[in-house]
């Protein structure tokens, strides 16, 4: 297991389980495209300040598993990489032939967490669906 991320004023290790379902449940997502979308995610959640620790695809569906500081608002984050792969998916004309210039991300995405303290409590499966920039449970 990873260890604690220790900053100036906290200690943290926060893991986001991302689950983003293509539109209608369409399988459009080849072995490229998944492959360029798991490239760009590394490289938005870098510059969020957090890290991509995983990232596989299936024709209709993503998955990601990202570290995030904690400072960081979770539903930003969902919202920005969920619009950033769409964008630059449909950037790439033999992508876009491919997804056909529709809406490629279904709402609302899953985000689960765990959350591990230090005196090893460790609580699973709070799940909250993110719709259009703010949580529910």
């Amino acid at each position: 297991m990873k260890e604690y991320i220790r900053t100036r004023h906290s200690v943290y290790l926060l893991t986001y389980h991302m689950v983003f379902v293509t539109k209608w449940r369409k399988p459009v997502i080849t072995d490229e495209i998944g492959d360029f979308m798991v490239a760009t995610a590394k490289r938005l959640c870098d510059g969020y300040g957090g890290e991509l620790i995983s990232g596989e695809t299936d024709r209709d569906h993503i998955h990601l598993l990202v570290s995030l500081p904690p400072s960081k608002n979770i539903t930003d984050i969902v919202r920005s990489l969920k619009t950033q792969l769409s964008k630059e998916v449909h950037a790439h004309p033999e992508y876009d032939r491919i997804v056909k210039k529709t809406h490629l991300w279904k709402c609302p995405t899953l985000v689960a967490f765990v959350f591990c303290g230090n005196n090893g409590f460790r609580f699973y499966g709070c799940c909250k669906a993110i719709y259009r920039g703010t949580a529910h449970r």
